[in-house]
């Protein structure tokens, strides 16, 4: 969309079959600075329309093959309202010729003998009012256009992503190459968008290329409120670029490719300066999100237990995976802490939501965990306890959770599980799923009967949060057979552990908390 201006001459068609008409015609549009193309018949003219883009064309009303109505009605059926038509005529002169020729698309109509400045002067007229309204059409075009760019941007998320998004949505509003280039604390990066699917430059060359070309972006001339004339001839689409700072501090910007520019029009100007402001406005709610995200996920990971004690006898290993839909800390997590010489608590659960509420009940779901546990009490016990807990505290919410005490003298795992999703359990080398339990925490009901399991050398007991199994559109049921033939693929349970968050992806919708233990 970026102007196209050029020093060539509006190109005007003038089909008539009177040879006389034709020559002072196109010799007053010659003088007056038009390219005159002529015709004579009206197939002639149409078969010429098809090969060449016309600004106007004069048509004579009375042709030897066809009338001018019907060649105007030819012109409107493949260019519209686009390409002005202008009839002249000395025998169809009457005001029921001229109502006829307007009617059937003609844009004004001259009755010969018609004077030069006549002439002219209505050419130049339908001129102006043919570019008003290419204007008009292109400016609704771009706002439509530009109000898709700025929802794609608002709905990217992540900076890295975001700067991708903004040198593909810039290359396709102006139809051009665009690219982003930004120097943060990550180090710098460019992404650069010749057809509106953009690339990165590998790390090491957008380091080289960053500074020289920040340095050229800040230091060119600024004309409405955007820059011009930035020379970046390290890029594969050399030569100048106009475009402006999205980050405002000078440290990123998007550009703007232009053949040359005196190409650049105020048109383009406004347009880029709209663009701009929704890239910055998305490029900051971004790198707010991301902050969030982080300060979120760090006090996830504080909440829970940052090292794993150690058992004799017994290996254990923890992940935890923060979803990337939400940036609020979420109620998924893990507990694994000795009781004593020989005994092992293991639980894992999941509060519902994500919010610094859920984060806040799965903390004191933890230390009520290692409480009821220190004093004693069997893991049905201790988890019909966590459900008064929760319901005196806090009775709208629901969680669940599976929580066992495995003894390493006899290899005995006790386990209640209140609503959680099934453990796998790895015997001999092959995987199996344990049987579900009772009702959730939360609510009113029985607690969740004792399971017990032998737990041999060897074997492997899998816990974790429904984030590794659910997927839109999919059972449950699918995501723990997929599930198992992950962890069937591999033998250690650190490799177990990694290889299930890699298939669940880096773009998951929710938690995952995971803990194994297999018995050495």
């Amino acid at each position: 969309m970026i102007a196209v201006q050029s020093d060539l001459p509006h190109r005007v068609l003038v089909v008539d079959d009177s040879e006389s008409n034709l020559y002072v015609i196109s010799t007053w549009l010659r003088r007056a600075g038009y390219e005159v193309t002529e015709a004579r018949l009206g197939k002639e003219a149409l078969a010429l329309m098809a090969q060449t883009a016309f600004d106007l064309a004069i048509l004579d009303v009375n042709l030897p093959d066809m009338s001018g109505y019907k060649v105007c009605e030819e012109i409107k059926a493949v260019n519209g309202s686009a390409l002005p038509v202008l009839h002249i005529s000395s025998m169809s002169t009457s005001s029921t010729d001229r109502s006829e020729g307007l009617r059937r698309g003609a844009e004004g109509y001259l009755v010969e003998p018609v004077e030069r400045e006549e002439l002219i002067a209505t050419v130049e007229a339908l001129m102006r009012a043919a570019s008003a309204q290419k204007t008009a059409v292109k400016l609704s075009t771009q706002l439509q256009r530009l109000n898709e760019a700025a929802d794609v941007l608002n709905n990217t998320a992540g900076t890295r992503a975001l700067h991708t998004a903004i040198a593909e949505q810039a290359s396709l509003l102006f139809d051009t190459a665009a690219l982003v280039a930004i120097d943060s604390e990550d180090g710098a990066e460019i992404a650069f968008a010749p057809n509106g699917k953009a690339s990165r430059l590998p790390a090491a060359d957008a380091s080289k290329v960053t500074a020289g070309l920040l340095t050229a972006a800040r230091a060119a001339e600024r004309v409405d409120g955007a820059l011009v004339n930035a020379a970046v001839p390290q890029l594969p689409a050399p030569g100048a670029y106009f475009g402006g700072d999205i980050t405002g501090e000078g440290s990123g910007f998007v550009l703007i490719h232009v053949p040359k520019i005196s190409l650049y029009s105020p048109e383009d100007a406004l347009l880029f300066s709209a663009f701009a402001r929704a890239a910055t406005t998305a490029l900051r709610n971004a790198r707010s999100y991301d902050i969030e995200r982080r300060i979120a996920l760090k006090l996830q990971q504080n909440l829970l237990p940052h090292a794993v004690s150690a058992v004799a006898g017994l290996e254990i290993v923890t992940r935890y995976a923060a979803g990337a839909a939400h940036v609020e800390v979420g109620g998924d997590f893990y507990e694994v802490f000795a009781l004593d010489e020989q005994r092992v608590v293991v639980a894992i659960g999941d509060v519902a939501g994500h919010s610094l509420e859920a984060a806040t009940i799965m903390a004191q779901l933890r230390t009520a965990i290692r409480c009821f546990a220190i004093e004693g009490h069997a893991s049905d016990a201790v988890v019909e306890r966590l459900n008064r807990v929760l319901m005196s505290l806090h009775p709208t919410i629901t969680a669940t959770v599976c929580l066992g005490i495995y003894d390493a003298q006899s290899g005995e795992f006790a386990f209640a599980n209140a609503g959680h999703v099934p453990l796998l359990y790895r015997k001999a080398g092959v995987w199996s799923v344990l049987p579900l339990g009772g009702t959730l925490l939360g609510l009113e009901g029985p607690p969740p009967p004792v399971q017990r399991v032998t737990v041999d050398e060897g074997d492997v007991l899998l816990f974790y949060t429904d984030g590794l199994v659910e997927r839109r559109g999919e059972n449950i049921d699918a995501g723990i057979r997929r599930l198992v033939e992950t962890a069937s693929r591999h033998e250690r349970l650190a490799d177990v552990c990694d290889a299930l968050l890699r298939e669940a992806g880096s773009d998951i919708d929710d938690d995952i908390a995971i803990a194994a233990l297999r018995r050495t």
